[in-house]
């Protein structure tokens, strides 16, 4: 597997109302076409920092691969981005050839669907299909991995989620203008993280570093700087999280899946106390 030399931060000049000219670190955003064995799949705006890890949680949450072993080989390269003079990358992925042939099917189904504009997505049932979360009483039974109550979230996670986020932020600490996801195991210590301009990329970046890894995510908790939103649940539900925590409110749909998914939602306002929505 490879990597790219595109920097996740660039500076550029700015200009104040009174005249003064100044230069400015500011978050770098890059296209990156991610293709499988040449065939083109989707293009994706992201902050070119822990871009396999990216690539790897995406297909992972796209539903394009089950576990990391299911990936042989990503190889990265830069491209000129076309009507620019900025660079984007390639990511072009090979998968075994089981992976591959289900790719392919669900590719032609997918290109038979009737449009319908939604985000990109051709129908209303690819954008909203059926949660499978999988969290169940078997998964229950596993020594350690018992899930708990929001008491014990509170003393473990809550009350120290915005430090957290902060001691991870490493590149908004300094530049600003970027999400992170930080995912916790079940007592509280932190497993993965990762920061990108987009908040769903941040997540793919944590849970693609976490299948590199072969950790399940089963009753794990994800502190994100974002509101909650649609993506974020199904993403979640595909990774069996238990729980989103976040620094804004929730969107309504997105309190009414994680209901049915069985995910709880958790916003943390700077001055009141933790909102448990779902």
């Amino acid at each position: 597997m490879t990597s790219s030399n595109v920097n996740e931060t660039v500076t550029t000049d700015y200009v104040t109302p009174d005249g003064q000219q100044y230069r400015q670190t500011i978050v770098n955003e890059v296209p990156v076409a991610i293709s499988i064995e040449g065939i083109s799949y989707s293009v994706m705006m992201i902050t070119p920092v822990d871009t396999e890890a990216f690539v790897i949680g995406f297909l992972f949450t796209e539903g394009i691969i089950d576990t990391f072993n299911e990936i042989k080989d990503i190889v990265l390269s830069e491209t000129q981005i076309p009507n620019t003079q900025n660079i984007g990358l390639l990511a072009d992925v090979t998968l075994t050839s089981r992976k591959l042939s289900q790719f392919k099917h669900h590719r032609r189904t997918r290109l038979g669907k009737t449009g319908c504009g939604l985000c990109g997505i051709e129908s209303l049932d690819l954008a909203f299909p059926k949660i499978d979360h999988k969290i169940d009483d078997k998964n229950t039974k596993i020594k350690g991995m018992e899930p708990h109550s929001i008491a014990e979230l509170d003393t473990m996670i809550l009350n120290t989620a915005r430090e957290t986020l902060t001691r991870h932020q490493e590149i908004g600490r300094t530049v600003g203008g970027i999400h992170c996801a930080v995912i916790l195991n079940n007592k509280g210590q932190v497993e993965s993280s990762a920061e990108d301009i987009g908040r769903h990329n941040a997540l793919d970046k944590a849970i693609g570093k976490q299948l590199k890894q072969n950790n399940t995510m089963a009753f794990q908790h994800c502190i994100m700087t974002s509101r909650c939103s649609t993506e974020l649940v199904q993403k979640a539900a595909r990774a069996n999280l238990a729980s989103l925590i976040h620094l804004a409110s929730p969107s309504s749909l997105a309190v009414q899946m994680a209901k049915n998914a069985g995910i709880r939602i958790v916003h943390i306002p700077r001055v009141d106390s933790p909102r448990v929505y779902a």
